[in-house]
């Protein structure tokens, strides 16, 4: 039996059916061969991800491949209900397989938890799965000896009690026979077994504690196991599942938090019935036979198979005439090898020296943004400072100093702040920009009494900026921001961000006087309002700055446009 982890899951039949859809992948479809009294057909092959024909008739030749990744798909025909050549699917690649090989599905036992009676509100589910054939399993049920099966789980918060349920279809494809009793649950001690019994889940003749459930109840049956009653299926409909569970009245008290341990004796055999895949790595050059069997519903094949017979060449570059022919051009290679590797060496010395002279461009460029940012709040705060000091007998006089000193250094950290984010790699995102801007936007325009309106998407491009992009960026909107409060007499200020695939746009506008008319073609001096070293640092990034009236003549509008591509960013990060 395959226990996996249990973890809380959802409940009911339509959990059971989202758990469990197959996917084949898409392949060539072609008529296959089938055998005429075959229940199965490939309808898809592919080695190493190349598709292969199907002929109507003979052997399938396969693309050649020295080691092949051999994609076989199949599928039944429209039987669903076992009858006599059996409905449960069985494979094996010859010479590949000794054995045949059911299709991948499974039957499980669920503990559900349940809050408080009388609504006995679901808390949550574990759940254990049955996989191909139990330990001792001998072909049949009568045959075979049971095994135990045993899993672990902690009780949830809010649960009052515990119950049990079993399930024939995971999915419903599921074919197969299981018998299972002894359900008892203990709660986990310092070693395995050594923990209290706090109760077992009966299995008599009359089962008046479980009830039947499912889409098709007759699968769900009274069955022994070694001379025990026990709850069983004998589920050979693949198109519907069945299943027992416990009666809510028959559950088990427990407490949250417990650390439970639920134990049974099991025995099954689990196959299907549907669409599969299934792929074999490593095959060598040469002859093989896939074949495709029905078995009965406890796994027995029926003798109704199909056959499939399959060759995989060999490839050119492995033959003889390939290999001597390649002898010769090894001279060659060799020397073209020797001049790749001498070339790389030298643009490697190149890429270093380069990398050297960026490093010294970047400490120059922080030492710059430290001195400006920093260096004249720092005077103003050493200046205020003396003054205070001969001013200590004055209070309005130092408490006013005190003042200037506060702000100054409220404005500093502002500062280092705005330095720090543009120096980070971790703020290098489309998305950190759009919430500096925003933030720094607003915390500007507040104490000047002027609204801020933002308008962001929802979503922007994955596209990384530089940290030279990043600041060009800020100190421009900051620039403008600035002209609009000493200049504008602005009430408010629209901050719009768009992005494309290749474009970041970045439009300012405001509803204060405007420019003058030839305000946005002339280049201004040095001093007064900044435009002209907005468009500078906007145009060392690649981008374009433009300056226009707003809508009917009234305010500004300040449009942003910087380009996406992701080699100009490698560059300006270097």
């Amino acid at each position: 039996m395959d226990v996996t982890s249990p973890s809380v899951r959802p409940q009911g039949i339509a959990a059971l059916i989202a758990l469990t859809i197959w996917m084949v992948p898409a392949r060539a479809q072609v008529e296959p061969q089938v055998a005429p009294d075959a229940v199965a057909r490939i309808v898809a092959l592919s080695v190493n991800g190349t598709p292969a024909s199907l002929p109507a008739n003979g052997v399938i030749r396969l693309p050649p491949s020295q080691q092949a990744d051999l994609f076989i798909s199949f599928e039944p025909f429209g039987v669903t209900k076992a009858g006599p050549a059996g409905t449960r699917l069985l494979y094996k690649l010859e010479p590949v397989d000794a054995d045949w090989h059911d299709i991948d599905r499974q039957m499980r036992l669920s503990v559900i938890c349940f809050g408080p009676s009388p609504e006995y509100k679901h808390t949550g589910m574990f759940e254990f799965f049955m996989v191909g054939k139990s330990v001792g399993w001998r072909g049949t049920l009568p045959a075979s000896s049971p095994s135990r099966g045993a899993g672990t789980f902690t009780v949830p918060e809010g649960t009052r009690s515990i119950g049990v349920a079993l399930w024939s279809g995971g999915p419903f494809s599921t074919i197969g026979v299981l018998a299972i009793d002894g359900l008892t649950v203990r709660k986990l001690g310092s070693r395995p077994g050594a923990g209290a019994v706090v109760g077992e889940f009966p299995c008599d003749e009359t089962m008046t504690v479980w009830e039947r459930f499912g889409s098709d109840t007759d699968s769900a049956v009274i069955g022994e196991l070694a001379g025990r009653t026990a709850l069983a299926f004998n589920d050979d409909d693949a198109s519907s599942f069945s299943g027992w569970r416990l009666r809510p009245e028959a559950n088990l008290p427990v407490s949250p938090g417990d650390p439970l341990e639920i134990s049974w004796n099991e025995t099954f055999s689990v196959g299907g019935s549907g669409p599969h895949a299934i792929r074999y790595r490593g095959l060598k050059p040469g002859s093989y036979r896939f074949r495709l069997a029905a078995a009965t519903t406890e796994g027995v094949p029926t003798g109704v198979e199909a056959a499939t017979e399959l060759l995989l060449p060999e490839p050119v570059l492995t033959q003889p005439l390939f290999l001597a022919v390649s002898a010769f051009t090894v001279a060659g290679i060799a020397f073209g090898v020797w001049r790749y590797v001498a070339w790389n060496r030298l643009q490697l010395r190149l890429a270093r020296l380069e990398k050297a002279n960026a490093i010294s461009t970047e400490r120059t460029r922080i030492a710059q943004d430290l001195h400006d940012e920093l260096g004249g709040s720092l005077t103003q705060i050493a200046l205020a400072s003396e003054l205070t000091k001969d001013r200590l007998s004055d209070a309005d006089a130092a408490r006013s100093q005190l003042d200037t000193i506060f702000a100054t250094a409220r404005h500093l950290a502002r500062q280092l702040d705005s330095v720090v984010w543009a120096l980070s790699p971790a703020h290098d995102t489309m998305e950190s920009l759009a919430t500096f801007i925003a933030k720094e936007s607003q915390a500007y325009l507040r104490p000047a009494g002027i609204g801020c309106r933002l308008h962001m998407p929802d979503e922007l491009p994955a596209h990384q900026l530089s940290a030279l992009h990043r600041r060009n960026i800020v100190l421009v909107i900051k620039e403008a921001l600035h002209n609009i409060v000493q200049h504008a007499h602005a009430t408010e200020v629209r901050l719009r961000l768009t992005a494309t695939a290749d474009t970041l746009t970045i439009d300012i506008e405001d509803d204060g006087r405007g420019l003058p008319t030839d305000a946005a073609s002339r280049d201004v001096a040095a001093g007064h309002d900044g435009l002209a070293n907005m468009r500078s640092r906007i145009t060392a990034i690649g981008g374009t700055c433009a300056v226009a009236a707003g809508a009917g003549g009234r305010g500004t509008v300040v449009q942003l446009r910087i380009p996406l591509d992701s080699s100009d960013m490698r560059l300006s990060q270097r």
